[in-house]
């Protein structure tokens, strides 16, 4: 989209810097309220939506937000999407499913833990019913969902904030500025 200006008199051009001034007070705040609400749009409800085709929990899904927006200058901005989702011994199952893990062995939780009442005992409820001092399991697949799709939709959000860019501008330079 192009603008076109039209300042006729010196009271056009007067207008104009006023408008012009208020266009750059205004901008950090266009900018963080539009690539926020745009970015959990477009980004953020595809990387959800990947995670649950790929069968993750709720809870890793409802860890998964827009953190951070940081502005740097006028012309670019740095988005920040934090994955988590703590076990009750502190591993970040969200982070293992994005960057995936090695083959590992896994601890039994002790009584002084206040997680289980027998100490040294691992148990699995139900499905796995019985006691364990530990055992190895298969690393994880780097699934990677967060950053491919951060990847794959930037050029969309880049697109998308540009043409709301225009409207404000448009709509902020009415009666001085003509978009074609």
């Amino acid at each position: 989209m192009t603008f076109q200006i039209q300042l006729r008199t010196v009271e056009d051009i007067k207008r104009f810097q006023t408008k012009i001034n208020g266009l750059k007070i205004q901008l950090f705040e266009f900018q963080a309220a539009t690539l926020r609400e745009y970015a959990n749009v477009i980004i953020l409800e595809k990387i959800h939506e990947k995670m649950r085709n790929a069968g993750f929990s709720e809870k890793i899904i409802d860890g998964t937000i827009l953190d951070n927006i940081e502005l740097i200058g006028r012309k670019k901005a740095r988005l920040y999407f934090r994955s988590e989702y703590f076990s009750k011994t502190n591993f970040d199952v969200a982070l293992a499913r994005e960057e995936g893990t090695d083959r590992h062995f896994i601890e039994p939780l002790s009584a002084s833990s206040g997680f289980d009442k027998k100490p040294t005992a691992l148990h699995g409820g139900s499905k796995w019913p019985y006691f364990s001092r530990g055992h190895w399991v298969e690393g994880i697949l780097a699934l990677e969902i967060v950053a491919t799709t951060v990847k794959e939709m930037t050029i969309s959000l880049q697109d998308e904030y540009n043409r709301q860019q225009n409207i404000w501008i448009s709509k902020n330079l009415e009666g001085i500025a003509f978009a074609s």
